[in-house]
């Protein structure tokens, strides 16, 4: 409590007596009071360390820190009564009310808001900066590290706590060990990419982040940042690369398409990329990129792509909403859905079947069967059958061979395939059935040796 009787507006006490005053987790109040010179009281104020008046002390409280000024007991702290000082009635019942109405009728609620200012007044901009001393290796170093592409490594690292803009040197293990430092540069939004490869060819469409580098010799630098592919601009040259795609990182199925169709035409040479502001804010902007993307697999890239984008037609036909995600190996590993796509969805077979005249026992120079099969890819699976015309030839009469394909149906996996047997013979009439048990995958130039096979897709 203070009294004054001058003309000062002002209230000032030790600031050793202000800190531990305002850091207890309690209510902490300066009770004012203004007095005439011959002593008669004239109001009260009451200063509520909380809030404007809580960050001026914890202000100075850092000023003398970064002074090194550890003797508080010396120095002072004042506080304006108009500025920081509610008025109440000189009596009991006005310094009742005016405490009640500044407390508020929860503690812990109380309790809780002033740790959280103690804590973090004076941060609202930044905790901790640092300055950074690293060797910049070339233009495109720089550019790759300031769009945070590539981590910064510091070859010194210095850290400041800093609090209302008044820094501290800040010592912590954690930077001591620090080893990269990945730059976030600012956003600008949302840009759609898209990358277009033959005519009447799906684009691929990637929903991206706009993030521009400082301008550091004056020349406008943009990243477009995805999860998989980044672009990077520098004035009108352009630069893209795909990220983590041979890995097993999981994507789901739709992404895996997007991102297999857009590596295919890049991969061609003849790629086209348009550029165009989220609600059109900008463009389209088309840009031709000529050079050919480099790496591992690239001549399994159209295969890949067609596998994906085949799976996801198969599993529609099925009536199958695909939840799954699923790596580049899962792709790998799918002969049998590869079959599928190519028996099913394709005039351009590669597969094929060829079975000895000996196991078509009565049959003259034609036979039409069924084939049926089930496959999945990351747990989710389908159940398909296809009518196969089976033909001899004058060159390999005891030969019959695989001359047209007619697919029956595609539904969801079903638990058992003898079972499924049974229920296409039960509606397309007993006949021939090639069941996947008796078909052996073979290499195409296997085929001139009679068996019971399957060429692999």
């Amino acid at each position: 409590m203070k009294a004054s009787a001058s003309g000062n507006r002002a209230v000032s006490l030790k600031l050793s007596a202000a800190e531990q005053l305002a850091k207890d987790a309690q209510p902490a109040f300066i009770v004012h009071v203004r007095l005439r010179r011959d002593g008669e009281p004239l109001k009260g104020y009451l200063i509520h360390l909380l809030g404007d008046p809580l960050a001026k002390l914890l202000r100075r409280l850092r000023e003398a820190e970064a002074r090194g000024r550890h003797d508080t007991h010396n120095l002072k702290i004042s506080f304006d009564h108009r500025r920081h000082g509610q008025p109440f009635d000189l009596t009991p019942d006005g310094l009742r009310n005016a405490l009640a109405i500044a407390c508020g009728p929860d503690p812990a609620t109380y309790v809780q808001e002033k740790l959280r200012q103690l804590h973090e007044l004076g941060y609202e901009d930044a905790r901790i900066v640092g300055n950074a001393l690293f060797r910049v290796e070339s233009e495109d170093h720089l550019s790759r590290v300031l769009l945070g592409v590539e981590p910064l490594r510091p070859v010194r690292l210095e850290t400041f706590d800093t609090r209302f803009g008044i820094p501290i040197p800040y010592a912590s293990d954690l930077f001591s060990e620090l080893e990269e430092i990945m730059v976030e540069p600012p956003s600008a939004g949302v840009c759609v990419i898209a990358i277009t490869g033959p005519p009447l060819a799906p684009a691929a469409i990637f929903r991206t982040e706009m993030l521009f580098a400082p301008p550091f010799d004056g020349e406008l630098r943009m990243l477009l940042r995805h999860p998989d592919i980044s672009v990077r601009f520098k004035e009108t040259d352009v630069a893209y690369e795909a990220e983590c795609v041979f890995t097993d990182r999981a994507r789901s199925l739709a992404d895996m398409v997007t991102l297999l169709r857009a590596l295919t035409y890049l991969g061609s040479g003849k790629a086209i990329m348009s550029l165009t502001g989220e609600g059109g804010s900008f463009g389209p902007i088309r840009q031709p990129l000529s050079t050919p993307l480099t790496g591992p697999y690239l001549e399994d890239l159209p295969a890949l792509a067609r596998l994906a984008s085949d799976w996801q037609s198969l599993l529609e036909l099925a009536g199958i909403s695909s939840q799954a995600e699923l790596t580049m190996d899962d792709l790998w590993s799918a002969h049998r859905a590869a079959l599928a796509a190519d028996l099913l969805l394709h005039t351009d077979k590669k597969a094929g079947f060829a079975f000895d005249r000996n196991e078509l026992v009565g049959i003259a120079d034609s036979v039409k069967a069924i084939y049926f099969d089930s496959c999945q890819i990351a747990g989710e699976g389908i159940s398909y059958s296809v009518e196969v015309t089976l033909e001899a030839t004058e060159a390999q009469p005891d030969v019959f061979r695989s001359v047209e394909f007619n697919p029956i149906e595609v539904r969801p996996k079903v638990a058992d395939l003898n079972d499924y047997m049974d229920d296409l013979a039960d509606r397309f009439g007993p006949g021939v059935m090639i069941h996947p048990d008796h078909v052996r995958r073979v290499d195409p130039s296997e085929l001139e040796v009679p068996d019971v096979r399957v060429r692999e897709a």
